[in-house]
């Protein structure tokens, strides 16, 4: 997981945010070898299905990229 300072609508301000991108349950991180071991699986066709989603460490927020 990766930590980048992004804008958050809800503090109004620039805070830190982590950075993952979804599994099987749209929204929430997935372990790397659970992640590894899926595209291997479906030839890596499941990172096309995945999105990448920041939350903010002050008050806990989530938003989807794109």
């Amino acid at each position: 997981m990766k930590t980048d300072i992004r804008h958050c609508k809800k503090c109004r301000k620039d805070t830190r945010h982590d950075v993952y991108a979804d599994g099987m349950i749209p929204g929430e991180p997935v372990p790397l070898f659970e992640r590894a071991l899926f595209g291997v699986c479906t030839f890596g066709l499941s990172e096309l299905l995945s999105d990448t989603w920041f939350e903010c460490q002050v008050c806990g927020s989530k938003r989807k990229l794109g």
